[in-house]
């Protein structure tokens, strides 16, 4: 029996299955003059979107790393949720496990910002390419973190979604509660969408 060959196969499984519970994470900043979003920190020249978050999550979303890819989100987001909208969320969780459809935050149950220091990012924008699959844990957390920022005003917008996911995401009811609008093929589309709908003059 040849050990080291089990050895080699077992360090494989186990490095997979860590990297797909913590895969990599960052924001994406522009190239200036270009269509081309690289990670901020690894190359020197992109530049972040005055008042956009995009957020890169480099795996699969499912139930074992649902709530490292929530985490993450906030980590980057450097983002603190207000006593008030963590009520409201419990709230709209109670809702949604009850069968009620409802948007992601209804028109009367906007809260104010949680803290003056974010009342300028309006748009945070999840780039999905890397997303291959998404389970129903994965589909109830993203809606989560969509109530979680949407009753600070903060929308967000899916960038990239593979077929496979989309297909998830209506299979699971997703687009009952989110409107298609804010899925977009590529993170530029999604940038100049919100600039041009949350930060017009």
């Amino acid at each position: 029996m040849d050990y080291g060959l089990i050895i080699g196969i077992l360090f494989s499984l186990i490095t997979v299955l860590f990297r797909s519970q913590y895969p990599e994470t960052c924001l994406l900043g522009n190239l200036p003059g270009t269509e081309i979003y690289r990670c901020i920190g690894k190359y020197p020249n992109v530049t972040e979107i005055p008042g956009i978050k995009i957020f890169h999550f480099g795996a699969s979303i499912y139930f074992g790393n649902r709530e490292y890819f929530r985490s993450q989100i906030f980590h980057h987001v450097s983002f603190q949720q207000s006593p008030f909208a963590e009520a409201q969320i419990k709230y709209q969780n109670v809702r949604a496990e009850q069968g009620e459809k409802s948007k992601i935050v209804e028109d009367d149950e906007q809260l104010p910002f949680s803290n003056y220091k974010y009342d300028y990012l309006r748009v945070i924008i999840l780039e999905l390419s890397a997303v291959g699959y998404m389970d129903s844990g994965g589909v109830s957390m993203l809606l989560q973190v969509m109530r979680e920022f949407a009753v600070n005003n903060i929308m967000i917008y899916l960038a990239c979604v593979q077929e496979p996911v989309l297909e998830s995401l209506e299979r699971q009811g997703f687009f009952n509660s989110v409107s298609k609008e804010f899925l977009f093929p590529t993170v530029h589309d999604a940038v100049l969408y919100a600039q041009s709908e949350c930060f017009a003059s």
